[in-house]
């Protein structure tokens, strides 16, 4: 490793612009003391990846099934305590510097293995013309295992800098950068937006790397699923190891039949064969970066979004299920697959996420001609080919006995010949809708780059493993006894209230979190209310508040596939009753979700009318 020091004054950031990630917002010290302090700068060169070695696998490997790779990670070990250069001002406060270069890199990431600011400290982490600023990192952003990422930063270069108010005792300070991911491809919008050369703001270019008969997701033909779309995310593949590949999958935010008030799971579905080590930790999973609204503005393509608009979830993931890569022997490029689903819950509160929606699904196990000329008559799938922008594939019909790299195992997959759009490398694990904007697959694969633009009585084939047989996944909990059991099915983790329904349906992400997030909401006891009669002959339910002060509260009340039956707000309460008819539900289970001073309050009630 070759380092590279020096002393400079800080470059003029002229059109700082602050791009929020998860962080608090706001500028670099260095920005506002520049023009009367010199600020020290240590420069570290790591080492340049073999682009042309890489380029090459990646062409010969271009219809392979695995994820669209994108970049590799290189070894650092830069730790703050070694490294880095400090500048002191006069009323005590210090700021840490250091630029990571990686030779011809189109984007930067950074992976950390220990992460420990204390309060006081604000992290900053910038490209070099400063056009892109993320931060600032606080104690807000700490996380119990020390792992944590940053999303990608454009240019060969990456600026740090930690500003340290005098109170603060540097050696409680824990960062440490274990490896940097180089990219060198599928970032053309994030390169066009924070390289030097700008864009021109009225005549904006149609950019991005996937074919150009890919359509747009913001097109007429998904207008009757904005809902899902917000559940539709990029993911940034990076696996917890030295020179492992970075790449590009797609996935979705999936409901599940027990989500209800603050007790929401942030689950998410993509496919197993995103992650071809085949890992069943939360560790593995903790790099993984999901980029939610990445799309354009228009149905041409143009109009960017910005880290504000498609923010990028950089807190990695926990495993919850999945479906072995692969199921059989096959071609390493091509491999056999029963299933293949990767179910995982996402760390990161969802509140950045507008208007997010976890997505509905159904088990039905197959259409009917009759159905699909009657009331299933639309599919779609919205995904990121090649990291790019959201597409969509539509298809007038779906085919119940597909397939994919085998045939011991009959009508595994859903195949759909879109007659708009298609699919290629970075749409691996993107759900496929029904008519309903209910997920009932995730993709494996297709021709990869093949789409169809034009809408005509041919389509290009796509082949998406079934919900209804990832359901119970028998050929998995037959032939994979180590991994049996709920870790290797669905219907654990989308069905945990035991309620055998067919279909669930699309949920707001604020019906769970009451718009504050699905994190950091404590439980206070339930002995503060009763519910009564429970159950109840005629729908009509008394709740009763015992509270020591008066409260605020909002009462919601849910059935079992989390659509809200009844909701109200009252005001300055403590010992009151307040009676809720709710007698046009249906007889069945309810949660009664009481969120009161950021908690929550819950009872199961039973409403049996005769």
């Amino acid at each position: 490793m070759k380092k590279l020091y020096f002393i400079t004054l800080l470059s003029c950031l002229g059109g700082l612009t602050a791009q929020a990630q998860v962080g608090a917002g706001g500028f670099p010290l260095s920005a506002s003391v520049r023009d009367y302090v010199t600020i020290a700068n240590e420069h570290v060169i790591l080492q340049k990846p073999d682009y042309e070695r890489l380029a090459l696998e990646d062409a010969q490997a271009a219809n392979a099934v695995k994820m669209y790779r994108v970049g590799t990670t290189i070894p650092a070990d830069l730790d703050f305590q070694k490294t880095g250069s400090w500048t002191y001002l006069a009323d005590g406060t210090r700021i840490w510097k250091l630029s990571v270069e990686i030779p011809e890199a189109q984007a930067i990431t950074l992976y950390y293995d220990q992460f420990h600011l204390p309060k006081g400290v604000r992290l900053f982490v910038s490209n070099a013309n400063g056009r892109q600023i993320l931060g600032a990192y606080t104690a807000d952003h700490n996380v119990a295992d020390g792992r944590f990422s940053n999303e990608p930063v454009q240019g060969s270069v990456v600026n740090i800098e930690m500003d340290i108010d005098p109170n603060v005792n540097v050696s409680d300070i824990q960062y440490r950068i274990k490896n940097a991911g180089a990219l060198y491809r599928g970032l053309d919008n994030d390169v066009t937006q924070y390289s030097s050369t700008q864009i021109d703001p009225v005549n904006p270019p149609v950019i991005g790397q996937s074919a150009q008969c890919h359509v747009n997701a913001i097109c007429p033909a998904a207008n009757d699923y904005a809902d899902e779309r917000t559940g539709v995310a990029r993911i940034l593949i990076s696996p917890d190891a030295t020179f492992s590949d970075i790449g590009f999958c797609s996935g979705t935010l999936i409901n599940n039949t027990r989500n209800y008030g603050t007790t929401c799971r942030p689950l998410f579905i993509t496919a197993s064969h995103c992650d071809g080590d085949n890992q069943r930790t939360n560790a593995h999973f903790q790099y993984w970066q999901f980029r939610f609204n990445f799309k354009s503005t228009n149905c041409d393509g143009t109009g960017l979004p910005n880290a504000t608009t498609a923010p990028t979830l950089t807190g990695g993931a926990k495993f919850v299920s999945r479906s072995n890569y692969p199921s059989m022997a096959g071609s390493p490029d091509h491999p056999s697959l029963v299933q293949d689903f990767l179910l995982l819950e996402l760390n990161d509160n969802l509140s950045p996420v507008s208007n997010a929606h976890l997505a509905g699904w159904s088990r039905k196990a197959g259409y009917s001609v009759a159905e699909m000329e009657d009331e299933y008559n639309y599919f779609i799938g919205m995904h990121h080919p090649g990291g790019d922008l959201m597409k969509l594939s539509a298809a007038l019909e779906v085919a119940g006995n597909g397939t994919f790299n085998q045939t011991a195992v009959s009508n595994t997959h859903w195949n759909i010949n879109t007659l708009t759009g298609g699919t290629a490398g970075g749409s691996s694990g993107s759900g496929l809708f029904d008519v309903y904007g209910r997920i009932i697959g995730v993709l494996s694969g297709g021709p990869d780059a093949a789409c169809n633009l034009d809408g005509k009585d041919f389509g290009v084939s796509s082949q998406y493993s079934k919900i209804p047989v990832g359901w119970e996944n028998p050929f998995d909990q037959t032939n994979f006894p180590a991994f049996a059991g709920a870790q290797s099915r669905l219907k654990d983790a989308l069905d945990p209230s035991g309620s055998n329904v067919m279909t669930v349906e699309t949920v707001p992400v604020s019906n769970c979190t009451n718009a504050v997030g699905i994190r950091g909401l404590d439980q206070m006891d339930n002995s503060a209310f009763q519910v009564y009669p429970n159950p109840s002959a005629d729908g009509n339910i008394t709740i009763q508040f015992n509270f020591a002060t008066p409260k605020n509260a909002s009462i919601v009340i849910y059935d079992v596939l989390g659509k809200v039956v009844s909701k109200t707000s009252v005001n300055q309460v403590t010992n009151n009753s307040y009676k809720m008819v709710i007698d046009h539900a249906a007889n069945g289970v309810y949660m009664v979700n009481v969120l009161v001073d950021n908690s929550q309050l819950t009872k199961r009630i039973v409403i049996n009318k005769q």
